[in-house]
């Protein structure tokens, strides 16, 4: 434990180092994410608070906000009425959360910076299981074939039984894990703080390959067509072999690209802390065109429909249509948002850390409802 608070606060004082440079030049955001850096560090060296920033799921009629204040809500995606809340009691918390909640069936997947990833009940909110570790979670759980793959601030991964949170196997990276495993067939992919990309295999968590590229990678890769899509902290966005971990092409921006990129068409779509979107030829990384937004851009896009939904931290939601590379409408809150949009059907959900949860009409960007279910 010791050797681990050692190395958590030798990071944060290199990756402190970068954000306060960065606040410098490009504004408050990485005072946030140096705060929340800190609260990881706690996590070793010392209480530290955080108040998380949370995200939105989504599976049929129902959105699913796991909230910066530590619960989680499933609320009507037509009216903004309440189902269900966990915990239940009105001082009783479980978090702060980073990551959106995971749908899979009728179960509804959290993991949380207090050290916990729960599973609970869908239509009810009751808790099936909570599987604990001393350090903190950031990204959200990937659940396939009834298996939980979630990375943890410890630096390792762990693979769970969807239904009892029992746990199959563990494998440790040499860092944070900040973002969610990919899966692919036997393969699972995993992106860490130490600047490596690895490959594993799923059943068993052996190591089949590890990548190193120029920089921390705090977000989750996109895998399509055999090629793994990430940014890293050293301003750069790479595109990596799947099969072999040798990288195809690098793109660099003027800050981070944080968020998971979107591939449509042959061209891949990413947001940067430097306040643009860049659209890249997926193939060669050649830049097509970038367009200027109001903010850093933290988290990634979601496309739907000729649209790419994009939000900024500083509170604006953009539609972009991908054919005109310009916003057919915009939406602005009062906060910052720096986790992905989602989109179902004709609505789009965005989470503000500040401001509450808005849903808007996808083809307009009309405000359908809002509501402050944790307070904000």
């Amino acid at each position: 434990m010791v050797i681990y608070a050692a190395k958590l606060s030798v990071l944060f004082i290199k990756l402190g180092g970068q954000l306060l440079e960065y606040w410098k030049k490009k504004g408050a955001i990485a005072l946030l994410l140096l705060a929340m850096v800190g609260s990881l560090v706690g996590c070793a060296t010392g209480p530290m608070t955080s108040p998380g920033w949370g995200g939105l799921g989504i599976s049929e009629d129902t959105l699913y906000l796991a909230s910066s204040q530590g619960k989680v809500f499933a609320l009507d995606a037509e009216s903004g009425m309440q189902k269900w809340v966990y915990p239940p009691g009105e001082k009783e918390v479980r978090g702060p959360f980073y990551s959106a909640p995971t749908v899979v069936d009728d179960l509804v997947f959290v993991s949380s910076q207090a050290g916990a990833v729960h599973a609970l009940d869908t239509g009810t909110g009751l808790e099936r299981w909570t599987f604990e570790t001393e350090e903190g979670f950031v990204g959200a759980p990937a659940v396939v074939d009834g298996e939980v793959y979630v990375g943890n601030t410890d630096g390792k991964v762990y693979a769970l039984d969807a239904t009892s949170g029992w746990t199959k196997w563990e494998f440790e990276t040499g860092n944070w894990l900040w973002s969610s495993p990919v899966v692919d067939g036997d393969r699972l992919y995993v992106a860490s703080m130490d600047h490596k990309m690895y490959c594993l295999d799923r059943s068993t968590g052996r190591k089949v390959w590890e990548s190193e590229v120029g920089g921390a990678i705090p977000g989750t890769p996109l895998l399509a067509d055999g090629t793994l899509y990430f940014g890293a902290l050293d301003k750069k966005l790479y595109a990596m072999d799947a099969s072999s971990g040798s990288v195809h092409w690098e793109f660099e921006a003027e800050s981070w690209n944080w968020g998971t990129p979107v591939l449509v068409d042959g061209t891949l779509y990413i947001g940067s802390l430097d306040h643009r979107v860049y659209a890249l030829e997926a193939a060669t990384g050649r830049k097509q065109w970038q367009l200027e937004l109001d903010g850093a851009v933290l988290a990634g896009a979601t496309y739907a429909d000729g649209a790419l939904y994009v939000a900024t931290d500083g509170g604006t939601i953009y539609a972009l249509g991908v054919s005109t590379h310009s916003p057919k409408w915009t939406f602005s809150v009062e906060g910052r948002i720096l986790v992905p949009p989602v989109v179902s059907g004709d609505y789009v959900g965005v989470n503000s850390m500040e401001a509450g949860l808005y849903v808007l009409v996808a083809e307009s960007g009309l405000q359908r409802w809002a509501s402050a279910p944790d307070g904000k």
